[in-house]
């Protein structure tokens, strides 16, 4: 029995979003293909979490963004949702981020009066750690509170864009905090994306 390939998404891939692809022709003659994806039409997800800390780390070429409720005492984490992203899907975002009408993130801040905060290391793993991957990214930034929504779409949606103009999107989990630990956030992954740890 041979598996034969169809340009259709699948049932159970996700919600269907519409793509906009733009097919250029580089310097050393291969054609590159760029997806332009509307998140505005993709389901909100169900899981919900809101962050206390946040953390990057990357491991494996792999970026892991950590995000961790504090216990009342403040001093342990009671829960951690770690987001599994591949240095595509964290170039997207920070290219998203980068593309945000005005006002920025940091003139809102400064609008609202909000404090900058720096990203503190999460070092141990509680009992209540999940893990997801993600390689796409809403975000919203008003008054002093941030959202980011994560999506995966699968390598079976990603290989029929080009031919369907459409992909299949999993919500993932919004992920709710303050902006200034947003903010944080955001830095430190265009810190290391210019450092060269994301580059692939």
């Amino acid at each position: 029995m041979t598996a034969v390939a169809s340009h259709r998404h699948r049932p159970g891939e996700g919600a269907i979003v519409d793509v906009r692809v733009q097919q250029s022709v580089g310097v050393n003659g291969l054609t590159a293909v760029s997806v332009g994806i509307d998140l505005a039409s993709a389901p909100v997800p169900d899981r919900r979490y809101v962050a206390d800390r946040a953390s990057v780390l990357v491991r494996d070429g792999v970026t892991n963004l950590l995000f961790g409720q504090e216990r009342i005492s403040g001093n342990e984490l009671r829960s951690l949702l770690v987001v599994k992203m591949t240095p595509v899907g964290v170039q997207h975002f920070m290219d998203a981020i980068g593309a945000m009408p005005k006002p920025t993130v940091k003139e809102l801040m400064a609008a609202v009066g909000a404090p900058s905060e720096a990203l503190r290391s999460i070092d141990n793993e509680p009992d209540q750690t999940v893990a997801f991957a993600a390689n796409l990214v809403a975000s919203s930034f008003a008054g002093f509170e941030a959202c980011f929504d994560f999506y995966q779409a699968s390598a079976f949606s990603m290989a029929h864009v080009s031919a369907t103009q459409k992909l299949a999107v999993d919500p993932v989990v919004r992920v709710e905090m303050r902006i200034g630990l947003a903010d944080a956030l955001l830095d430190e992954l265009q810190r290391t994306r210019t450092g060269g740890l994301l580059s692939h």
